[in-house]
């Protein structure tokens, strides 16, 4: 006799939640349903990408300069022309060397400002049209992938149902089966005992 040091003890009926909702479960727990999802959710993104690069575009440009403006004076004499002599009188505020030159920009002696506008409309732009097609397309796909793991995860939650329904029954009969050939026996050692 095999005496097993474990009794298996199963309840009378299983505790089956209803299909949807372990469909539901599976929906949420499911790693491939959820990566898919988030590869749906890219290439919308990718798709709003693509149709901006459709759109006109418009910007606005500021700059402001501070420039500096400074250096020795000439020690090449002054050619006189006409008679008439020529001298230099530089402005004092621009001889020097790098430091004048950063106190004038500091100071903001000889500002430079600047502003712009600039519009750009695509027409035709074949490359971007050709993008937001083939975008559109990706979605489309990754739509239909989503939807087929939906569905085959509906045939695995079912088929599960049905393994679990199947190994339930297949348990009983081999419990009927042993209950039988246990009555058998028996009936094979009384008639044994007989003769």
């Amino acid at each position: 006799h095999v005496i097993p040091t474990d009794v298996i003890r199963l309840p009378d009926t299983d505790p089956i939640q209803p299909v949807q909702d372990m469909v539901s479960s599976a929906y949420r727990n499911r790693p491939d349903l959820r990566q898919a999802r988030i590869q749906l959710e890219n290439s919308n993104i990718a798709l709003k990408g693509s149709k901006s690069a459709l759109l006109p575009e418009i910007d606005f440009i500021a700059n402001l300069n501070s420039n500096a403006l400074y250096g020795q004076v000439n020690s090449i004499p002054p050619v006189a022309t006409g008679g008439v002599s020529l001298t230099r009188s530089p402005n004092p505020d621009f001889l020097g060397g790098f430091g004048t030159g950063l106190s004038q920009i500091f100071r903001g002696n000889f500002p430079d400002y600047g502003v712009g506008l600039q519009v750009n409309i695509p027409l035709g732009n074949r490359a971007a049209i050709a993008d937001v097609v083939r975008d559109k397309l990706t979605v489309r796909q990754q739509e239909i992938r989503l939807r087929q793991l939906e569905k085959q995860v509906n045939v695995d939650v079912q088929n599960a149902l049905t393994a679990v329904q199947q190994a339930r029954a297949t348990f009983q009969a081999a419990l009927q089966a042993r209950e039988l050939q246990q009555q058998s026996l028996i009936v094979q050692q009384l008639d044994a005992a007989c003769v």
